[in-house]
């Protein structure tokens, strides 16, 4: 094996087989010019991991191996000749995103090989966050990013409802409602256990799902705090669809340029299962008729998020909310359970290397 050969270890996965540790190698002499490789300092778990896992034998219709995690902090230990916009031992994190059904690099992994061209949400680690920190936050805040800028832009007059304001995506949705957008109000729909995080995060009322009725809760602060005037937007960082049947008395009119915007669909998601379309009703037949229906799908923006955002992190306008960090990639395990649990407020973060 050649002196420039990198070995370490990275959790992967087989056609109908659990996660396992493996021992893989990098050939350091066989970087392509637009290529990095980088030594990860701390992964971040999302429910999406599980959901590509769950499905595999369902949508890849592919028995090579396949690699897990998407989020990542770490440095950068070689670089391609063309990459320009980092330089060996800078610190960096991002989303191992290039595709939607993304499994040919995992951050739950001692290295990852990165071609810039492909994977371009990664950018230099904002200066006041530790590693966990900047591993923590790449996809969920990316994810709340791209909910407005696709398909509803706010503005200062824009009254907004985020269903499931405790989860990672929406709190960094009512961050961005406040802080980048500046609107004029955030109603968030948590359990009363979550509000002070809710409200803390920006969140101007309350709604208490464990009461009941939210829909009603949410039409009583429009009747009695905004006079009247209903919604702008819904983002549904949760999933169901509670609120459909009476919408229109929350929702402005498509005319006045309102949004519902869903980063789960129409059901509660069990993380534990495969994920089955044919289960997804409405989400599923407007995927297949889409000219039937008012709707549009959307990935992750791919473009200069990460940059912007970073800027605000080190402005303290932005912040991070970590739930628990799990020491070692051996005991990823543990982060997964966390996840299927659903008890997770603010991200589960496996360090990795605690030397980075």
């Amino acid at each position: 094996m050649s002196e420039n050969t990198i070995t370490f270890k990275e959790l992967v996965y087989h056609y109908k087989q659990p996660l396992t540790l493996e021992e893989s190698s990098i050939n350091l002499d066989d970087l392509s010019e637009n290529e990095i490789v980088v030594k990860i300092a701390s992964a971040a778990i999302n429910p999406v991991d599980l959901v590509l896992f769950n499905t595999h034998p369902y949508v890849f219709f592919s028995r090579s191996k396949k690699l897990f995690g998407r989020d990542f902090s770490g440095v950068i230990v070689a670089k391609g000749s063309s990459v320009t916009k980092f330089e060996v031992q800078d610190k960096i994190s991002g989303i191992l995103d290039a595709e939607i059904y993304q499994t040919k690099a995992g951050s739950y992994s001692e290295y990852v090989k990165i071609d810039v061209t492909k994977y371009q949400n990664i950018g230099k680690k904002p200066n006041n966050l530790t590693m966990n920190e900047a591993a923590s936050f790449n996809l969920v805040l990316g994810t709340a990013w791209t909910l407005f800028t696709h398909h509803h832009k706010p503005t200062e007059n824009t009254r907004a409802l985020v269903i499931g304001g405790a989860t990672s995506v929406g709190n960094y949705a009512i961050q961005l409602l406040r802080q980048y957008y500046n609107v004029k109000s955030i109603i968030s729909v948590n359990s009363t256990k979550s509000a002070d995080y809710c409200k803390e995060a920006g969140a101007d009322f309350i709604v208490d799902y464990t009461k009941g009725d939210s829909p009603g809760q949410v039409a009583k602060i429009i009747e009695e705090e905004f006079q009247g005037e209903k919604l702008d937007i819904i983002v549904d960082c949760v999933g169901g669809n509670e609120f459909f049947s009476t919408i229109d008395q929350c929702l402005k009119p498509k005319t006045e340029n309102s949004g519902y915007v869903t980063i789960a669909g129409d059901e509660v998601y069990d993380y534990s299962k495969p994920l089955n379309p044919f289960k997804m009703g409405g989400v599923f037949k407007r995927f297949i008729f889409p000219k039937c229906f008012n709707y549009a799908f959307s990935a992750i923006d791919h473009g200069t998020w990460y940059d912007v955002l970073a800027k605000y992190f080190e402005e303290g306008k932005l912040k991070v909310n970590i739930n628990k960090v799990v020491t070692g990639l051996e005991n990823f395990q543990e982060t997964i359970d966390i996840i299927i649990d659903h008890k997770s407020q603010g991200k589960v973060v496996l360090e990795i290397d605690s030397e980075l």
